[in-house]
């Protein structure tokens, strides 16, 4: 598979999951508030959220949020563009990768299709989430050093490409961009023996272009936030988080669960591949069992994930998010595990297509019944019914493919109609299931029901107990979240008209006389109340 047919797949599978599906908790209304206001302010330089300077983050993935609004209007698959298009860049660069190491075209189909389906990936790839861009880029460093490392190309191009796309993860979510392609490459280095490459002048000149790129948005951000900014996006941000979590604090073991699951359903074709080849290695085999044109792929995948695997699991702070640019090396080893086991024993590998096939066709049928058996306040069978038949039917497409091709000789196209039916699944879903979520997910209805009240004025809103992004991004007001002392004091402010509260605030705190709640509304398993204080003249 061609790169550029990678990146029109993921394009094609994942952009439709963008159009009619609200901002969802977390993060997404955050960041495209943040995109949003660099628009509306034209301050381009240091990020802001609701009035106070955005230190969380650099500033480039806010540029591209509100470079793409700025081309398509303030809407939310505007504000996903960007990052559907990181994915299908990620795609491509994995295609570009396998093509480098010398993989069959059918091999570098299967580990795109693996990605693109693999849950982690498939969902944040359709969603405002700067570990895409982190991915993608940090992919594409990695491919500039794989052709340093094969002596493909030039030394300076080779380190150009390599040191540019890693300046380009780093501006999309910091320091962590910079470490994924390092170390990869160093670890790869050593344990190929191709330490002379990684240290050529050609290639390690164009170091000064990280230095550049990077300095590019990093300064004026720094000189324009000042110390408190440069402190926070520099030390608290990165290497505060490893030293001391201050939220999303897990165990070190936490990945080991975590990963299994979010790597499904490619998960036990991974755990295969380790399993055969642990059991190569005892007997004194080949790396390589099959006809595969690289034997060095696994050295290439265990300098990748290794390394940074353990070191994330060491950081205090966890999310499933950050694993993600590790996502393109474990499709890799799926998609070569396969072709290996099929040129050697491959009962195990029809045993792990014959259960993925029985797995989703199960999947399959709960969807389709789903809707008429199981309910959901706030949501309506016949609303999800047209959506839980086509996805249902995705998924048994898939599966039943699967199923014929894993009784045949020919096991490959088992795992492509698995993963064909899921990347079927994956738009259909974004279409017509999603959007009926927003019942339960969107902020929407109470946002617009604060503009409605607020009539057109320009008014500042005290929230309590309730996050303020996505209210601000779809009312247009100026919301602000306050401790509970402050909001109580601000409901006898003759300016303040609105307020929005937590309902398991109601009674802690005392309203005035003549508060009256107009709106309760249940989001994301909150309930939300919207407060009215008439005033004179209103």
């Amino acid at each position: 598979m061609r790169p550029g047919l990678a990146f029109l797949l993921a394009f094609v599978v994942l952009f439709p999951a963008t159009l009619r599906r609200d901002l969802w908790s977390p993060d997404e209304q955050r960041h495209a508030e943040v995109g949003r206001t660099m628009l509306a302010t034209g301050d381009w330089v240091l990020p802001h959220l609701e009035g106070a300077i955005y230190p969380d983050k650099p500033a480039p993935p806010f540029w591209a949020i509100g470079g793409a609004m700025r081309l398509f209007g303030t809407t939310e698959w505007a504000a996903r563009l960007p990052f559907v298009l990181a994915a299908g860049g990620t795609l491509a660069a994995l295609a570009g990768l396998a093509r480098l190491l010398g993989l069959s075209g059918p091999t570098t189909l299967l580990a795109a299709l693996m990605l693109l389906t693999s849950y982690r990936f498939a969902w944040l790839g359709q969603r405002v989430s700067l570990d895409v861009m982190l991915t993608c880029f940090s992919t594409l460093a990695i491919v500039g050093w794989v052709r340093q490392a094969r002596g493909i190309g030039r030394d300076l191009a080779n380190g150009a490409l390599f040191f540019g796309a890693a300046a380009l993860a780093v501006a999309a979510k910091g320091p962590l961009g910079f470490l994924v392609p390092v170390v990869t490459a160093v670890v790869h280095a050593l344990l190929t023996g191709a330490g002379r490459r990684l240290v050529r002048p050609g290639f390690l000149l164009p170091a000064g272009l990280f230095v550049a790129l990077t300095a590019a948005w990093l300064v004026p951000s720094c000189l324009a936030g000042g110390e408190a900014y440069t402190r926070e996006l520099l030390f608290e941000q990165s290497a505060g988080r490893v030293f001391h979590a201050w939220n999303h604090e897990r165990p070190p073991w936490y990945y080991l669960g975590k990963l299994p699951l979010e790597f499904m359903p490619w998960t036990p074709v991974a755990l295969l591949g380790l399993w055969a080849s642990l059991r190569r290695r005892r007997a004194g085999a080949a790396t390589a069992a099959a006809p595969i044109a690289d034997p060095g792929v696994d050295r290439l995948v265990l300098a990748w994930f290794g390394p940074m695997f353990v070191f994330l699991s060491i950081v205090e702070s966890k999310r499933g998010n950050y694993l993600l640019p590790l996502y393109p090396a474990l499709a890799l080893y799926a998609s070569v595990t396969v072709t290996r086991l099929l040129g050697g024993a491959a009962a195990p590998l029809r045993r792990v297509a014959l259960g993925l096939g029985g797995l989703f066709a199960l999947i399959g049928v709960a969807i389709l019944v789903a809707p008429f058996l199981v309910e959901i306040d706030g949501l309506e069978a016949p609303s999800l019914a047209v959506g839980a038949v086509t996805v249902g039917a995705a998924f048994l497409l898939g599966a039943g493919l699967c199923l014929a091709r894993a009784r045949s000789d020919r096991l490959r196209p088992a795992f492509v109609g698995l993963a064909a039916g899921m990347a079927l699944a994956l738009p259909a879903a974004g279409l017509l299931v999603l959007p009926e979520i927003d019942a339960l997910k969107s902020p929407r209805p109470v946002a617009e029901a604060l503009a409605k009240e607020a009539r057109g004025a320009s008014l500042e809103v005290p929230f309590l107990d309730v996050r303020t992004e996505e209210y601000s991004f779809y009312s247009g007001l100026a919301c602000r979240e306050v401790e509970r002392d402050e909001f109580r004091r601000l409901l006898d402010e003759p300016t303040v008209r609105l307020a929005v509260m937590d309902a398991g605030e109601l009674k802690k705190v005392d309203l005035p006389a003549n508060a009256e709640v107009v709106l309760r509304r249940r989001v994301s398993g909150d309930e939300i109340v919207l407060v009215r204080l008439p005033r004179d003249g209103t």
